[in-house]
């Protein structure tokens, strides 16, 4: 298609986790929005877990880590016994029995070269943990940090370190109570007192050696062995290397600087980065005076005495750093009160100085008095040669150091060095820092004052015609990658997998849009602001949402029964409510925040009256100069308080009664931190300036897939602004734009039709048609209204559409909008578990009436999970099927024998089971896991797929059987005048080819996501392939309706769908429903073939 270059239109984008929704407006001559050309609504896979919140790459990395780990434990054994026999120390062809008793043995006396060639290879198979990455002990959950705000999810590696520090530590201390030299004599001990070796549960003094504990063991051994045979120290340490080496992790690249590109970022442990990263909270830190007192920056004084107490390294908590400033009683830092998000605990408590002065301060001699030159040099020295310890205690030696010093360096540099790297390179820091200093009003302004540019503005020069790969254009937002396409190992990828996935199909959109209409003359973009969260971010959501659905249940009961007595619901009297569920949800809530009183009076509230028009919510700072719309801005008050406040802030409506500031003063130091300067005598002045008031919040964004997403299209459009979704929210119920709506029962019993917009895909592009015409003027008409105080209820505010006719094109659109998805047609490497991990057995079930061999699968099942999984007793029917599902008929006669004398004490058959699972007939730890059969029936041996185990030549007996579980495509073939379905698994589909498209008995090949078309009753329905079983069943979704069986049940009721799969067919039964593929661009143009003709 031509691209229509002469029309000048505005993007609007609604860009979510798993979806990007669209419209494009034509421009008039005064550059705002007379028509609606198009919209439509493009679906992703957001590369997460829906229920984990996890990166899919999670796992397969884990998987891999562990086949990589396999391959090389089988290496190095053989590499190693090819080493002993080229040296003369064939190893045994069975090893002794007592090895440990061998391994104290070896490490006091001479022993057989052959026994002493199984104690390595025993030694080398339990070498002992070793982290391959540089760590430190473990933290709290609130200490951690994240590198960057695109990391993805955090390893807890630092915390594995910590906890094996402690195991070898206690290890220690028992050889030396034990007063042995080798940890191989410790176990021979405890196998001689306890019969075992191996960690188990309720066992103090748990052996866990650690690699450096085993190499102690060889070095010992060595000295003892050595004489004895006639071995090179060359010889020894190749043993040792074969045995004890680890393939060190690759050091992973930096960055790219913020504003210099073409430099690296600059490592966070450089005293120069430190002194960067101190003058910049210095110079954004702050002091309120008072509850509701001024906010103001340091003066010079105060700045030069922080910054040399936060120069000599250490924590400072902020209450100590207020008492060295000398700070009035009641003062405290905004960083205390203000605790942004995404923010931790530790950042609203403390605040780390110097960390390398801190860790160096001490160790090396002078550390202060040289130069900031010098000691970057010394720290870069260290750093090059982090993990090779003999050259750090050789370094150690240069600087001065001696006896112990030298070891505490080491250890102070291989492990507590400061890690990550700053945002900014080597040339920013020595630009922006003397800029850095007291007077400057925040780290903004120095980086105007270094560098003559925004510090968050980067818009290019000039345009391009499309957009190209995002690494291509934010390289400093990128980290560097060694796998995937060939764009992504060039230019590097962003951390977090849903950001990546987002932007990458964003750039599909609008390069489509380019090629049809021609460059954009505007775009506006609103973003989900959980697109670059990681999963504990999005877990903690989750919690904090479903706290917040049990809150709201008990605030609605609460109404209801007001709601009762107010004579709405039966025959009782009472007063007239003046307020909805919503409102009175929000009522319930600041009410229980305020300590259940008036914030401005004082005065307890009455439960009673909560509901009436004797109280009312207050906008603390008026929506007219600023104030925000959200609960953080609100106070539930007396009615008649409220009057007397006015359109003004608390301290200009009270201040001059000195009784009643004082009533409030009391009330607001109830309240939280981050609320009290709305009461200050500079609110006003705080959300007044012309970036921060209530029209410029609205039209800007500043979360960081906002600036991100921004950053990226303003390389094909300059003028590219964001929006926030309160305002969109605001616009859509303003004026009354198509979406879904299901009967509700509400709490007054009666049902009504309730807007469900996200049970629709095309809310997306209804979002979108918001976004797209909220220009400034029309924020600015919006402020107008919220400075009259119509904004309270969005749906009845008076607010013009942008030109007549608006609502009913974005009507006519909605109902013309099909969806496109993502698709995943990766034919010749299919993606995802070949199998489910669960291996099972293959038991003989004896041959059908045909003659076919007929198999049981079988697998050990805990006994927890048969009879109480998820902490729940099962019933007693449930009971006795998993008893009959027991393997061995004689185990069954015995544990149900054992679980009689435990029926009579349980409360149900299931608690019974479980104990006589513990009972000391079967030993003195019970029974853990028990053999069963997985299915009630048997199957024929051709339906089990087995995979190998032991080699390629395994043999049958050694090859366990898997659930493929996961399908790879759908064939839908030719079989005479009719059509069947042959469907290839992940598994098979390793082994076998692609279809051929030639192939003429072929009707069409579909994956997971494909679009379909069927006929129903004459009309066409579109859909998309969910569900494909073995059997040849399959299950398509309509393609409007979100994958949930409410919103299909709800929105299609006539589909008469019974379960959660979709719309059921067969091969046969599409065919009759004139069912065919068909496909649908980026842009949402369905190009549908029509039935076939055969």
């Amino acid at each position: 298609m031509i691209a229509r270059k002469h029309v000048v239109w505005r993007l609007g984008l609604d860009v979510g986790s798993d979806s990007i929704g669209w419209a494009v407006f034509r421009l008039d001559r005064r550059s705002e929005p007379d028509r609606l050309l198009g919209g439509g609504v493009r679906l992703f896979d957001g590369g997460r877990e829906p229920r984990k919140h996890e990166s899919f790459a999670k796992d397969r990395g884990l998987l891999r880590r562990m086949r990589r780990r396999l391959r090389g434990r089988k290496w190095r054994r053989d590499q190693l016994i090819a080493k002993l026999n080229e040296l003369g120390l064939a190893p045994p062809n069975s090893p002794p029995l007592e090895i440990y008793r061998w391994r104290a043995e070896a490490a006091q006396r001479e022993v057989d070269p052959s026994t002493l060639a199984a104690i390595l290879l025993h030694m080398t198979r339990h070498r002992g943990f070793k982290s391959p990455r540089l760590g430190r002990p473990a933290q709290a959950e609130d200490d951690k940090k994240a590198d960057d705000q695109d990391q993805d999810d955090d390893t807890g590696e630092d915390e594995e370190i910590g906890r094996w520090a402690k195991a070898e530590d206690t290890l220690r201390a028992a050889m030396r109570e034990a007063k042995v030299k080798t940890v191989g004599q410790l176990l021979n001990d405890y196998l001689a007192t306890r019969g075992f070796v191996r960690a188990r549960r309720g066992h103090e003094n748990l052996a866990v050696p650690t690699r450096l504990l085993l190499r102690e063991e060889f070095a010992v051994i060595r000295a003892v062995q050595a004489p004895h045979l006639g071995l090179k120290p060359g010889d020894w340490e190749d043993l040792a290397d074969l045995m004890f080496e680890q393939r060190p992790l690759r050091e992973p690249q930096p960055g790219r600087c913020t504003f210099f590109p073409q430099e690296h970022r600059l490592p966070r442990c450089l005293p120069s980065a430190q002194r960067f990263r101190t003058r910049q909270v210095l110079c954004n830190l702050r002091v309120t005076e008072g509850i509701v007192g001024e906010t103001r920056a340091l003066t010079p004084e105060e700045f030069a005495t922080l910054a040399k107490r936060l120069d000599e390294g250490g924590t400072h908590s902020w209450a100590s750093l207020r008492a060295a400033i000398g700070a009035k009683r009641g003062a405290k830092f905004t960083i205390e009160i203000e605790r942004r998000p995404g923010q931790s605990k530790k950042a609203a408590r403390e605040v780390e100085g110097d960390e390398t002065a801190g860790l160096f301060g001490e160790l090396i001699p002078e550390w202060n008095r040289r130069s900031i030159i010098e000691r970057d040099g010394i720290v870069s020295d260290l750093r090059k040669i982090q993990r090779e310890r003999r050259k750090l205690l050789a370094k150690a030696a240069e600087l001065g150091l001696s006896g112990q010093a030298v070891e505490d360096l080491a250890q102070a540099v291989q492990f507590n060095l400061p890690r990550g790297y700053l945002s900014v390179g080597r040339q920013a820091v020595d630009k922006i820092v003397p800029h850095l200093k007291a007077g400057v009003a925040s780290y903004d302004k120095a980086v105007e004052a270094a560098l003559g540019r925004s510090h968050s503005d980067f818009r290019p020069d000039t345009l391009l015609p499309e957009l190209p790969y995002y690494g291509q254009v934010l390289k400093t937002r990128v980290r560097p990658a060694s796998d995937g396409p060939k764009e992504e190992r060039d230019h590097g990828r962003i951390g977090n997998v849903t950001v990546h996935i987002a932007l990458n199909e964003l750039r599909k959109v609008i390069n489509a849009l380019i090629h049809r209409y021609g460059p954009p003359a505007m775009i506006v973009l609103e973003t989900s602001r959980d697109l670059a969260k990681s999963a504990k971010e999005l877990r903690d959501i989750d919690t904090h949402q479903k706290a917040r659905e049990k809150e709201n249940e008990e605030f609605g009961k609460e109404y209801g029964e007001n709601l009762a007595k107010s004579g709405k619901m039966g025959k009782g009297k009472g007063k007239k409510l003046a307020v909805g569920l919503h409102e009175a949800r929000r009522r319930l809530r600041l009410a229980k925040r305020q300590g259940n009183a008036c914030v401005y009076t004082g005065k307890p509230f009455g439960r009673t009256d909560l509901f009436t028009e004797a109280y009312e919510i207050d906008h603390i700072v008026p929506l007219s100069i600023g104030g925000t719309d959200d609960e953080s801005n609100m106070a539930l008050c007396l009615a008649g308080a409220n009057r007397k406040k006015k359109d003004r802030t608390p301290y200009e409506a009270f201040h001059g009664d000195a009784k009643t500031w004082n009533q409030i003063q009391d009330a607001v130091a109830k309240l939280p931190e981050a609320m009290r300067w709305r009461f200050g005598p500079d609110a006003r002045a705080r959300v007044e300036g012309e970036d921060t008031g209530w029209a410029p919040r609205q039209i800007t964004d500043t979360s960081y897939i906002a600036r991100l997403a921004r950053e990226y299209l303003c390389h094909v459009c300059k003028e590219t602004w964001t929006t926030k979704g309160k305002l969109t929210a605001l616009l859509r119920s303003a004026w009354d734009l198509p979406v879904a709506k299901l009967p509700v029962k509400g709490a007054d019993g009666i049902v009504r039709d309730v807007p469900k917009k996200r049970l629709d895909h095309r809310h997306h592009f209804v979002d979108a048609a918001v976004i797209a015409v909220t220009s400034r003027s029309l924020v600015q008409r919006v402020n107008t209204l919220a400075a009259r105080g119509e904004l309270k209820r969005a749906y009845e505010a008076d607010i013009d559409p942008p030109y007549p006719g608006f609502e009913a094109e974005v009507a006519k659109h909605w109902k013309r909008v099909w969806p496109s998805m993502r698709p995943d047609h990766s034919l010749t490497r299919p993606s995802g578990a070949l199998h489910n991990e669960t291996l099972y057995g293959i038991e003989d079930a004896g041959k059908d009436a045909a003659g076919k061999q007929l198999v049981r699968l079988t697998r050990r099942i805990g006994v927890g999970e048969l009879f109480k999984p998820l902490g729940k007793f099962v019933d007693d029917a449930a009971v006795e099927a998993q008893l009959e599902s027991f393997v061995s008929d004689g185990f069954r006669d015995r544990f149900r024998k054992v679980l009689a004398r435990h029926r009579e004490g349980a409360k149900c058959l299931a608690e019974a089971a479980i104990k006589a699972a513990a009972d000391p007939h079967w030993g003195p730890r019970g029974i853990g896991e028990i053999k069963c059969f997985r299915d009630a029936k048997p199957r024929t041996k051709e339906d089990v797929t087995t995979i190998p185990r032991g080699g390629k030549k395994a043999r049958d007996a050694s090859r366990p059987a898997v659930d493929t579980n996961a399908n790879a495509w759908l064939e839908i073939r030719r079989d005479g005048k009719k059509w069947k379905a042959v469907v290839i698994s992940r598994f098979e589909a390793k082994s076998v080819p692609p279809p051929k498209t030639d192939d003429p008995n072929l009707v069409a090949v579909l994956r997971r996501g494909d679009p379909v078309a069927w006929e129903r009753g004459g009309k066409v329905e579109y859909g998309y392939l969910k569900v494909m079983v073995g059997d040849g069943r399959i299950y398509f979704w309509p393609l409007r309706v979100v994958t949930t069986f409410a919103a299909l049940s709800a929105l299609r009721p006539d589909l008469g769908v019974k379960t959660r799969d979709g719309v059921p067919f067969r091969a046969e039964t599409f065919r009759k429903a004139k069912g065919r593929p068909l496909s649908i661009s980026v842009l949402g143009r369905v190009r549908d073939p029509g039935p076939s003709k055969s």
